[in-house]
């Protein structure tokens, strides 16, 4: 069995998406890759758009 990676994820928009590690943590972004780009620091996990 393969453990998650992450507590909670969402669609990928323009490359990213939002994902929280544990129940109390913030939403970081991974690309496509499974890669963390953007740390942990947003309290909501809205979709990514270049107007950020």
């Amino acid at each position: 069995m393969i453990e998650p990676k992450f507590y909670k994820t969402r669609d990928f928009s323009e490359g990213l998406a939002p994902v929280k590690i544990e129940e109390n943590s913030k939403f970081g972004y991974i690309n496509t890759s499974g890669k963390m780009v953007i740390k942990p620091q947003f309290d909501d996990g809205a979709a990514h758009t270049r107007d950020f």
